[in-house]
């Protein structure tokens, strides 16, 4: 098992490379908490993601937004890989500007059985 660095946004958030159909790579918050992989709408236009993807609706800590869906997507992060993953894409999406474009979240990281976490060496493993 690899360990993967990780590097912590400016309120502490672990934050990881994401490489998105072979061809984009985006900086992500890890995020357990977050049922889909999200990012924002501006960063799926600039990566050309917005193409063929439905309307879904997002269900935040506050409200319910309305958002774009895309399910064909191959996605690489923490060593893995997931093929035919679904992405979020959100206008109104709350991001350290700079810092990161969105979260990963638990429908990537429920395909593999454990996520260890080493807080002082700022690693982890995904196996």
């Amino acid at each position: 098992m690899d360990e993967i660095s990780f590097e912590l946004s400016t309120s502490g958030l672990i934050l990881v490379q994401v490489t998105i159909n072979l061809a984009h790579d985006v900086i992500l918050a890890l995020d357990t908490g977050c049922t889909h992989t999200i990012i924002t709408s501006i960063t799926a236009r600039e990566m050309d993601l917005a193409k063929n993807t439905k309307n879904v609706s997002v269900m935040t800590a506050g409200s319910t937004e309305k958002a774009k869906e895309n399910d064909a997507l191959f996605v690489e992060a923490l060593g893995k890989s997931v093929e035919n993953m679904s992405i979020i894409f959100m206008d109104k999406l709350e991001v350290e500007r700079g810092e990161y474009v969105g979260y990963l979240g638990l429908d990537f990281l429920t395909q593999f059985e454990d996520l260890h976490i080493f807080w002082q060496r700022k690693t982890l493993v995904l196996c």
